[in-house]
């Protein structure tokens, strides 16, 4: 923390998700709760064990939450905005579904939308030992072994950080300025 502390495009800290939840979250919520810098705190898994409901997050969030669980939880008396921390994972081409999660937004003022997994995919820009040519490898393209393959290969832009074509799609939904005239 001390690191980032005058990093401004820090907004909130996060504790991380996949860990369900416990005492030692707990006590990671506490010791930025004391430093008072105004950002608050997410983690993913309240949701998963309610006694630390107020104690480890000031948003609700969860990870591939469908729509229609987003609209259970904000039609049922929240106590805290909504965040999903991850809710469109790029593998392939799976990012279909994100127009509906998006209109949540409009509908709900406790609704703060979430993070697509992952926005860059995870390679290295080596040189091809037969055609000389700089390309980007990744898991398993080195003999790794266990590897996840193409796993590491699911974001919205290449390594290179050339548009992927979910990126276009993304990109209409996300960047879209509405204007409302009454």
């Amino acid at each position: 923390m001390k690191l980032l502390k005058t990093t401004q495009q820090f907004f909130f800290w996060s504790l991380g998700n996949e860990s369900y939840a416990g005492d030692d979250i707990e006590a990671m919520n506490t010791y930025f709760k004391e430093k008072q810098d105004g950002r608050f705190v997410h983690y993913e898994s309240s949701f998963y064990d309610r006694n630390y409901e107020e104690t480890i997050s000031d948003v609700e969030s969860r990870m591939y939450a469908k729509p229609y669980e987003v609209e259970e939880y904000l039609n049922n008396n929240p106590k805290k905005p909504y965040l999903l921390c991850e809710y469109m994972h790029d593998m392939g081409n799976s990012m279909g579904g994100l127009g509906t999660y998006m209109k949540l937004i409009d509908k709900y003022d406790m609704y703060h939308g979430g993070f697509i997994w992952d926005f860059i995919d995870q390679a290295l820009l080596v040189k091809d030992e037969v055609t000389g040519k700089e390309v980007l490898r990744y898991g398993g393209d080195f003999d790794d072994k266990p590897s996840d393959y193409e796993f590491s290969g699911n974001g919205i832009v290449f390594a290179d950080r050339k548009e992927k074509t979910s990126y276009a799609g993304s990109e209409v939904l996300l960047w879209l300025i509405q204007i409302r005239i009454n």
